[in-house]
C-alpha cells in the first residue's frame, strides 16, 4: 500500500537539494567576482606604480642637472595628484667613473610598491649647435628633387635647389628654385657662417668634464646586427658615447647590414655605406650619428634608413649606384664640405632638423652652451 507522506517528502528533499546547490553556486560565483575585482585593483595599482615611478625619474633626471647635491640622501615622499600615492628619488655616484650615476624612484600606489632606475652621466660639458638642418660649405650646391628637408638650410656659396624645403633658405651668393620649392624666405649674399670644427680625431679619445674616454675599434669591413657593438654594446662606463672607430683591415669603406640597429656614434677615416634596409642609427644626446672624412654611400638597397643624430660627412649623402628604391630619413642635420645631398640622388629622402639632436658637445675647445647635461644610457623599467 502506497504511504501518502512520500511524495511531499521526497519533494522537500529536492527543493533543499536545490537550494543547496544554487547557494554554492551562487557564493562559488562571489567568491569568484570578489578575486576578479582584486585582481583588477591589483592590477590598476601595479600600473599606476609603474607609471608614478616613471615620472619620479624623471623628477631625478631634472635634480641631477641642476642640483645634483641635493642627492646627499633620498628625496621624498612625493605625493600625487592630492592623492596617498607617492614616490621617493635617490641617485648613487660610480665610485670609479665620475659623472656616472644610477637613479631610483620607489613608488607607492595604494598597497604596491614599484622600484624604476636609470643610469645616466652627468657633465658639465660645452655643446656646439647649428640653426640649420643642412649647412654645406661649398662654391656650389645642387639640392636633388627626391629630397625635403623640414627646417631651415644654410649654403656657404651658390645654391641650386629642387628639393621641398619647408623653411628658410639663404646662401652667401646666389639661390636658384627653378620650382619654387622653398616654403619660406631666400636670403642671398647672406653672412657665411662657420662650419662646426668636428674631427675624427676628436672622437678616438674623448674628453668630458674631467673623465676621459675612448672609442672602440671596428676592424671588419661590414656592421651587421649580430655584432657584440649593435643594440647599444658599443656603450660602456669608458666609452659613455658609444663611439665607435671603424677600421677596416682593407679599404676605407664600412657596410651597414639589414636591420641593424645602432646606438652611439661611428666614425671613419673614410665612407660609410648604407647598404641594407631597416637600419636605425641613434646617437647619444651630444654627439654626432656619423663623421665620415669621405661620403655617406646611399645604395639601392637602403630602404628604411633612420639616423636620428648629425650627421657630418665631407662630401655629404652621395649614390652608390641606382638609387631609385632608396628611402632615408635624418632627424638632427646634414653637416658637410661637398654636396649636403648629391644632385643625381634618387628615391625618398628626407631631413627634420631637430636642434637639440643636433647640439653637440665641443671637443675642440670653442665656445658654446654651458648648461649640464644628463645623458641616459641605460633604462630599466
Amino acid at each position: 500500500m502506497r504511504n501518502p507522506t512520500a511524495q511531499p517528502g521526497f519533494a522537500m528533499l529536492l527543493v533543499l537539494i536545490i537550494v543547496s546547490a544554487g547557494f554554492v553556486l551562487g557564493m562559488s560565483y562571489l567568491s569568484v567576482a570578489s578575486v576578479q575585482v582584486r585582481v583588477s585593483r591589483n592590477y590598476q595599482s601595479l600600473s599606476r606604480a609603474r607609471y608614478i615611478a616613471e615620472s619620479g625619474l624623471e623628477h631625478a633626471l631634472h635634480v641631477l642637472r641642476f642640483s645634483p647635491e641635493d642627492f646627499d640622501s633620498p628625496l621624498g615622499p612625493f605625493y600625487v595628484d592630492g592623492s596617498s600615492d607617492s614616490y621617493t628619488i635617490g641617485a648613487q655616484e660610480d665610485p670609479e667613473t665620475p659623472g656616472l650615476y644610477t637613479l631610483t624612484s620607489t613608488a607607492t600606489a595604494g598597497s604596491v610598491r614599484r622600484t624604476s632606475s636609470v643610469k645616466v652621466f652627468r657633465s658639465d660639458s660645452n655643446k656646439v649647435s647649428t640653426k640649420y638642418g643642412v649647412v654645406v660649405d661649398s662654391a656650389w650646391t645642387w639640392l636633388p628633387s627626391s629630397l625635403t628637408v623640414n627646417g631651415d638650410v644654410h649654403f656657404n656659396g651658390q645654391l641650386f635647389n629642387m628639393a621641398v624645403i619647408n623653411g628658410n633658405a639663404s646662401a652667401t651668393n646666389r639661390i636658384t628654385d627653378i620650382w619654387n620649392r622653398i616654403s619660406g624666405s631666400t636670403t642671398e649674399d647672406a653672412e657665411e657662417i662657420s662650419i662646426p670644427e668636428i674631427e675624427v680625431e676628436d672622437y678616438i679619445e674623448y674628453s668630458i668634464g674631467s673623465s676621459n674616454y675612448e672609442a672602440e675599434e671596428f676592424t671588419n669591413k661590414n656592421f651587421e646586427q649580430n655584432d657584440p657593438l649593435a643594440d647599444g654594446g658599443a656603450i660602456t662606463p669608458s666609452n659613455v658615447g658609444g663611439v665607435v672607430y671603424l677600421k677596416p683591415k682593407k679599404g676605407d669603406t664600412v657596410k651597414l647590414g639589414n636591420k641593424l640597429n645602432f646606438t652611439g656614434t661611428l666614425i671613419i677615416d673614410g665612407n660609410v655605406e648604407l647598404g641594407g634596409r631597416n637600419i636605425t642609427l641613434t646617437a647619444v644626446d651630444g654627439f654626432p650619428a656619423i663623421i665620415a672624412t669621405g661620403a655617406i654611400r646611399v645604395t639601392n638597397s637602403a630602404k628604411n634608413v633612420t639616423i636620428n643624430g648629425a650627421v657630418v660627412a665631407n662630401q655629404g649623402m652621395i649614390p652608390w649606384g641606382l638609387t631609385s628604391k632608396s628611402s632615408t630619413t635624418v632627424n638632427g642635420a646634414v653637416i658637410s664640405d661637398m654636396f649636403g645631398y648629391a644632385s643625381m640622388l634618387r628615391g625618398k629622402h628626407v631631413l627634420n632638423y631637430d636642434e637639440d639632436i643636433a647640439k653637440l658637445y665641443d671637443f675642440s675647445g670653442g665656445s658654446g652652451s654651458s648648461t649640464p647635461v644628463v645623458t641616459v644610457l641605460i633604462w630599466n623599467d
